[in-house]
């Protein structure tokens, strides 16, 4: 499943609110999908939003099977060492758990 970021989010694209709609999406076809998230080189910049999609999802998921079944393309190199950033710190806590 494609999602291009720029249009399913408009400009919401801050909040953890934001975050969560985009989430929720993900969440309810997980079992039948591989994302593919398009940032068409939007500059996200946000914590709570990115944390909201992707470190919530880690958290729940675990790391390997973001790693199956998502992908991210066309983001910004400051969006990408931040979800990296995201994604690392809360597949540490899921371990932890």
């Amino acid at each position: 499943m494609k999602i291009d970021i720029a249009k399913c989010t408009a400009k919401s694209r801050v909040t953890r609110e934001d975050g969560q709609r985009l989430r929720e999406m993900v969440q309810k076809k997980w079992n039948s999908e591989i994302f593919e998230f398009d940032f068409c080189n939007v500059t996200v910049a946000s914590v709570s939003f990115l944390d909201e999609v992707f470190g919530y999802l880690t958290l729940e998921k675990g790391l390997d099977e973001i790693k199956k079944k998502v992908r991210v393309k066309n983001i910004t190199d400051f969006d990408r060492r931040l979800l990296n950033d995201i994604v690392y710190s809360r597949s540490k806590q899921k371990r932890n758990w």
